[in-house]
């Protein structure tokens, strides 16, 4: 994921998984909707500037399996 730190959008590289969901989990652990959408096969933007400042946790799951990340968004 790039850039991180991130203010507005945040782009998600998922090495051509493609309908991949995506979850934000803030330091509550609440899982956070935010709109985004595949602009590549396997690649996310998503739009986080109506975010708070913060630590999020970033959640891709495919059938292939997961993998969680941290970002901050400034």
């Amino acid at each position: 994921m790039y850039p991180n730190p991130a203010t507005e959008v945040l782009t998600v590289k998922t090495n051509h998984l493609q309908h991949a969901q995506i979850q934000i989990i803030n330091q509550q652990g609440s899982t956070i909707d935010v709109p985004f959408t595949e602009t590549t096969s396997g690649i996310y933007r998503l739009e986080i500037k109506d975010l708070p400042q913060g630590i999020y946790k970033l959640k891709v799951q495919s059938s292939q399996g997961f993998s969680i990340g941290t970002f901050v968004k400034e």
